[in-house]
């Protein structure tokens, strides 16, 4: 997925860099970028859509490549996240169990198509049998105008970022019954109006664990605004606090969050040097079936007594900005691609 308000020159890149031969688009975005592979208009001629409602056959396997999801590098250039069919479908158990998402639920799509956390949204809806409702850019940056939308559409289960959550008043959207926030530290402003309010749920992970890690079920926590967690692992998945020596830290001791299990992407597309940097053979599963790899997060996080984690920050230059993952590296290099061009007066 490629979000078309990105620069053309960045387009232009992913499209390469990912070797796509097929782009799916619409009338109004054809001469957005030039691309040398085939290019089907969606909203184009008639005979685009069949109407034929068969399923198609499965072809596709747990182990099978589901999407390619680029993020910031620190390089200048963003990088391609493989993500496997296995990560998403782990996630159905999450969806049914515990946010006990149905078909008569209404989910929102919030965040671009071309961030992972759109993945989550989508196919919580399919798996579930929801119907998933798609507010324009103009509602979302309008917080009153996205109430009203909640409101109107009945919304029940919605995915939002702390910061723009925070804005929000609960009593103007009497439909919803699950928030879950996602891509940002959470606060105790936004705990404490939320958590008796709904169904509230704090969640973590990098892309690169297939969008989910650990969740905090908030409203069930009578420590709620005392103390902010990420919660701990979803199903299937395993968290490591991994100190400077490769050890396990002991609970309350500060160490890079590693991860394992069923959501861990293969890799880096076409940067076998940093995958083999950040997807490390996992030292903790003596071997064990689906963990033999961990992938380590440069986040700084650990143990509390409870069994929940804290996250305390970056390990390296990483920041997040609304949700989004931003290297430094990759805006540095940019400013000095910048000051080499000679000057045009």
């Amino acid at each position: 997925p490629i979000d078309p308000t990105y620069p053309e020159e960045r387009i232009r890149y992913m499209l390469d860099d990912s070797g796509a031969k097929l782009l799916l688009t619409q009338n109004h975005l054809v001469d957005k970028v030039a691309f040398d592979g085939s290019v089907l208009v969606l909203n184009g001629a008639q005979g685009v859509y069949h109407e034929d409602g068969s399923n198609l056959e499965p072809l596709s396997g747990p182990n099978d490549l589901a999407y390619v999801i680029y993020t910031s590098g620190t390089t200048g250039q963003p990088k391609g996240v493989m993500l496997e069919h296995r990560g998403l479908c782990n996630l159905k158990t999450y969806f049914d169990q515990t946010l006990k998402i149905r078909t008569s639920d209404h989910t929102l799509l919030f965040a671009s198509y071309s961030f992972d956390a759109a993945c989550w949204e989508i196919f919580q809806a399919l798996f579930c049998g929801a119907t998933l409702y798609v507010p324009t850019s103009e509602t979302i940056l309008d917080y009153e105008r996205f109430e009203h939308y909640m409101t109107e559409h009945q919304i029940t289960v919605a995915t939002l970022p702390p910061t723009y959550a925070v804005y929000l008043e609960p009593e103007r959207m009497p439909y919803l019954r699950v928030l879950f926030t996602a891509g940002s530290a959470s606060s105790t402003e936004l705990v404490y109006k939320w958590k008796d309010q709904v169904a509230y749920y704090n969640g973590y992970g990098p892309t690169e664990n297939s969008v989910a890690t650990s969740v905090w079920p908030v409203s069930e926590d009578e420590r709620a605004g005392q103390l902010i967690s990420i919660g701990r692992p979803i199903p299937n998945h395993r968290v490591y606090m991994v100190d400077v020596h490769g050890h396990l830290a002991p609970v309350g001791v500060a160490g890079e969050l590693c991860v394992s299990g069923p959501g861990l992407a293969r890799g880096y597309l076409d940067r076998p040097e940093l995958t083999a940097e950040k997807f490390i053979p996992n030292p903790f599963a003596a071997g064990e079936a689906g963990y033999e790899r961990m992938y380590r997060t440069g986040d700084l996080a650990r143990w509390m007594p409870d069994g929940n984690i804290e996250y305390l920050g970056r390990i390296d230059h990483q920041v997040k900005i609304r949700g989004y993952r931003i290297e430094l590296g990759e805006v540095e290099a940019q400013i000095l691609n910048a000051n080499r061009v000679p000057s045009q007066r």
